[in-house]
């Protein structure tokens, strides 16, 4: 897998990356602390980081440069230089396993969640998250007969485009069962109606809109599955 290579001042200062992350933490809090958690497609170690402060991490990236700039950011990690097409692991290791910012990269998705499967304990669980079609922006495109915009292909490595019946029927394929999504921003940054929201989440100080519109939409069972990008918590059926 190739992979796209985000710096760290992309994934650190991006607004929508910060909420991404901060979803996935969230998650993975839910499952507890101590737990051996396998960084799949790891980068440079930005999430890694974050993971380790509570958590025992393992990353693989198929990238020596980025593997090597991940021991160099998180000396308390573990990092392996592998494909995640052939996980270089025996067994069910792993409590957890995430992929941030990966899905949409990959070809043969199905082949690298039957992986993340096969290396995971028997009661294991998947965090993943994905830049999303079900995003209320969209919606709102929708219900005014306008054709959908989606402004997050400016990443022209992804290959694959999901929403929330795609995702489920992939992980579902995997064996793997959604037990929680979250999305995040729910306000999409290249909203086209308001052209400075791309400005805000590049800044810290704009943050405050898209804080103040995830608290409100975030209190809509219904709208807080939403978002530009989706986090989802899973558990492995077999």
């Amino acid at each position: 897998m190739a992979g796209y290579e985000f710096g760290s001042k992309y994934l650190l200062e991006g607004y929508h990356h910060s909420r991404r992350l901060q979803l996935m933490l969230y998650f993975l809090s839910k499952l507890g602390h101590n737990l051996l958690v396998l960084d799949a497609g790891c980068g440079e170690g930005v999430q890694a980081k974050r993971i380790s402060e509570k958590n025992k991490v393992v990353g693989v990236d198929v990238s020596r440069m980025r593997i090597q700039r991940a021991r160099r950011n998180v000396p308390e990690g573990s990092f392996i230089i592998g494909d995640l097409n052939c996980l270089p692991f025996r067994g069910r290791i792993f409590d957890v396993s995430v992929l941030g910012e990966v899905l949409e990269h990959l070809r043969k998705p199905n082949a690298v969640l039957k992986q993340i499967s096969r290396v995971l304990a028997h009661d294991g669980h998947l965090i993943l998250d994905i830049p999303s079609k079900s995003n209320i922006i969209d919606m709102f495109l929708r219900a005014l007969g306008r054709k959908p915009i989606w402004g997050l292909r400016i990443d022209m490595e992804h290959v694959t485009f999901y929403d929330e019946v795609s995702m489920r029927r992939l992980l579902r394929s995997a064996c793997f069962q959604v037990l929680d999504i979250r999305g995040g921003p729910c306000i999409r940054y290249d909203f086209p109606f308001v052209p400075f929201l791309g400005s805000l989440t590049w800044n810290r100080r704009g943050w405050w809109f898209f804080k103040i519109t995830d608290k409100i939409f975030g209190s809509i069972p219904v709208i807080r599955r939403k978002g530009a990008i989706q986090v989802y918590m899973c558990e492995k059926l077999e």
